[in-house]
């Protein structure tokens, strides 16, 4: 059996107060653990059109939710935007959508499901139902960490790269790092960049000044162990970006959403006994999508 730990914040601010910032120095894992899955989805309110005439999430995602639930799948991540407006109603047709799965989801904030004030989303019904906005947990020898990306308006603030750090420096062994947002912390304006290509659904409260180049993603590589880091702002236009993948080293990049009525997706991970990650690609438009090493770029 799949054995679940949450870490409450309480430990993380106490490790705060005294925890270094330096590359944590990992333990080799000691023995196989037990195998487990999840999905992670982005984007599940789906389009406006949709939205526009009904409270439940995009109906492809539900669809998709039964054939998970029979393979196995009791949990998953969802990445921001899951509802398209923030009333009780749309929340509750959402809770009722994932059914048997609500007590294993985990949600990251959008930018879609909240009220706002001078670029910051206000406390309401996201937060009753889903919350924290910020949230660690383990499965066995594997760390998961959802950050709000809209705190620092799509960087990771420093108290959140904090919480990155600490929570390694408080882990014996690790095995994989998972990591999840609502925005594209990656995307870059030029259009001679290579980092244009993953475009994101909005550019809403984005600062022109971020830090995931310059500091987020060489931490990570400092790691050695591999890091799955997967936003969900993506796919709401059929534009051949829906779904995105870049290794940089040991972390792999992965962009996933839904809205095109051709290429929406969302992702089926599966981990064996010895930690190996196997990301699978499920379709939820009119064409067949392939692997995950074919939206390379």
């Amino acid at each position: 059996m799949v054995k679940r730990y949450g870490w409450g914040w309480l430990l993380l601010f106490g490790l705060l107060q005294g925890g270094s910032c330096e590359r944590p120095s990992l333990e080799p894992v000691p023995s196989p653990a037990d195998p487990y899955s999840f999905f992670v989805a982005g984007h599940v309110y789906g389009t406006q059109s949709h939205a526009d005439t009904s409270d439940a999430p995009y109906p492809p995602f539900v669809a998709a939710l039964g054939a998970l639930e029979g393979d196995g799948v009791k949990s998953g991540v969802l990445l921001g935007d899951v509802v398209y407006q923030p009333t009780a109603a749309r929340f509750d047709a959402l809770e009722a959508a994932l059914g048997s799965f609500r007590p294993g989801i985990r949600v990251t904030p959008g930018n879609h499901g909240f009220e706002w004030e001078r670029g910051r989303a206000l406390p309401g019904i996201f937060d009753e139902r889903f919350g924290p906005r910020n949230q660690v947990w383990t499965d066995q020898y594997d760390v998961f960490l959802a950050f709000d990306s809209n705190e620092g308006h799509w960087r990771l603030t420093p108290d959140q790269f904090s919480r990155l750090q600490t929570t390694l420096q408080a882990a014996d062994s690790i095995r994989n790092i998972f990591l999840f947002t609502h925005n594209v912390l990656w995307w870059e304006a030029s259009p001679d960049s290579l980092y244009h290509f993953p475009t994101p659904n909005s550019l809403w409260n984005r600062l022109d000044t971020l830090n995931f180049h310059s500091e987020i993603l060489p931490y990570l590589q400092s790691l050695q162990r591999p890091v799955y880091f997967f936003p969900g702002d993506t796919g709401n236009a059929c534009n051949g970006r829906e779904l995105t993948y870049r290794r940089e080293e040991n972390v792999h990049l992965i962009t996933t959403g839904m809205g095109c009525s051709t290429r929406s997706n969302l992702l089926d991970l599966r981990v064996d006994a010895a930690g190996e990650v196997k990301v699978d690609v499920v379709g939820l438009g009119s064409e067949t999508m392939g692997g995950l090493d074919q939206y390379k770029f």
